[in-house]
């Protein structure tokens, strides 16, 4: 058995947003120490938000790599196709399944989320994908290629993503939702239903309500879908997109406190000292009465994950920004920013076919505390952004003076770029 020891020494467990910030916090700092990446892929941290866009197209497109410009540091090494199957917080070490013992000074998990799986009748047959990694990404590519009928089952935004890029190579597209809409956890109704219409102008069929019940199977491939509505679909390819689960397990299993997601503060600490957490593998704890939030969100793992790094160096830093997410679908760009409660009043802007788009706003008890938009092209990111400044900087909004300027996107952002600032009237 392999023990390394190093004085100083800084160990990031994953390969995603969350790891590769860390890193560069961690070797932006001269007197840090070693710093070693450990992940299981076998190659390092890339941007795995192209895996259902250009990766599944197949249009030459290069793998982003979150680390290139850093490889080459004595400082740092990347330890690939490791997985890590023990943490002992209180000695400071970490085990691979290869054996080797790692020792730290700080750790971070970045372990990132995992696909729920969907256990059905032929559940096994081959053709029935996850999409969380390359891999993933490349035998969804590779089944594709070779079959016509593709099921998605699920109206999230990885099953839309993966629509629109089957969709642009020529494939037979089905997507079922067991909800009553897409997008049904976090997306404004009206935006929601826009999308669903550009998806069916490009050939998708959309079915809502509707359950799937069992796998038919030939040959040990999958061949279709059967609904709960006595349906089979055709089904060369499924690709299943239900929801991620926290890979919370490896925390849990060392005595850290986790609570679907592994529980930290705004300095991205769990409940041991030596330990910090960040990404999709969290829930991020401000105060000990909430629940606290789990963000999902390739942005906001990045900043958890400087954060992190920042207070394990010695460097007080606190996660304070407002999550953003964005989907790209076609031509279209959805964004959305702020923590949004069910209860939020909505404020419907604008229009998918005019300029600048079609944005709501969410209104709980006169106080701004969200939005979400959608455009053909990019053109809602400057709302949005807008929006995301005046909830970081905690101003307040006259919502009349919102409702005054409706159906003029310029103006609305203008008016919401004003009040980010502190300069306009409507306070």
């Amino acid at each position: 058995m392999n023990v390394q020891q190093e004085a100083d020494h800084y160990v990031i467990v994953g390969g995603g947003p969350a790891a590769a910030a860390a890193v560069e916090t961690l070797l932006g700092d001269p007197g840090s120490g070693q710093v070693t990446l450990i992940t299981e892929e076998e190659i390092a941290p890339y941007d795995r938000t192209t895996l259902s866009k250009a990766v599944l197209r197949g249009t030459g497109y290069a793998l982003p790599q979150l680390l290139g410009h850093v490889e080459d540091l004595e400082r740092f090494r990347v330890l690939l196709g490791r997985k890590v199957t023990g943490l002992d917080p209180d000695t400071q070490k970490i085990t691979t399944a290869t054996g080797e013992i790692v020792s730290f000074n700080k750790l971070l998990l970045a372990t990132g989320a995992e696909p729920r799986r969907l256990t059905l009748p032929g559940s096994t047959a081959r053709g029935i994908h996850y999409l969380r990694d390359m891999v993933d990404a490349r035998e969804i590519k590779a089944s594709l290629d070779a079959s016509h009928h593709l099921v998605i089952i699920g109206g999230g935004v990885i099953g839309l993503e993966v629509a629109a890029s089957s969709r642009s190579l020529g494939h037979d597209v089905t997507v079922i939702e067991v909800g009553p809409r897409i997008l049904g956890r976090n997306v404004p109704e009206v935006i929601a239903e826009a999308i669903a219409d550009e998806h069916r102008k490009h050939g998708v069929r959309i079915l809502t309500s509707v359950v799937p019940v069992e796998y038919t199977v030939e040959d040990d491939h999958v061949t279709g879908v059967r609904l709960s509505n006595g349906e089979t679909l055709a089904a060369d390819t499924v690709v299943v997109g239900i929801g991620v689960s926290p890979r919370d397990s490896l925390a849990s299993e060392a005595g850290l406190l986790v609570d679907d997601g592994i529980l930290v503060d705004a300095q991205g600490q769990t409940s041991n000292p030596h330990v910090y957490a960040a990404g999709d593998a969290v829930r991020m704890r401000l105060l000990p009465e909430q629940r606290g939030h789990r963000l999902e969100c390739w942005k906001a793992a990045g900043e958890q994950g400087a954060v992190a790094a920042a207070n394990m160096i010695g460097t007080a830093s606190s996660y304070t920004s407002q999550p953003w997410n964005w989907s790209d679908q076609y031509d279209l760009s959805m964004q959305s920013t702020g923590y949004v409660g069910l209860n939020s009043e909505e404020l419907v802007f604008g229009q998918l076919d005019q300029p600048g788009g079609l944005l709501v706003l969410n209104i709980e008890n006169g106080n701004l505390v969200g939005g979400c938009g959608v455009s053909q092209g990019v053109s809602i990111a400057k709302v949005i952004r807008a929006t995301q400044r005046v909830l970081e900087n905690g101003a307040a909004v006259d919502v009349p003076s919102l409702q005054e300027v409706a159906g003029d996107m310029k103006a609305l952002t203008k008016l919401m770029t004003s009040v980010a600032r502190g300069t306009s009237l409507a306070v």
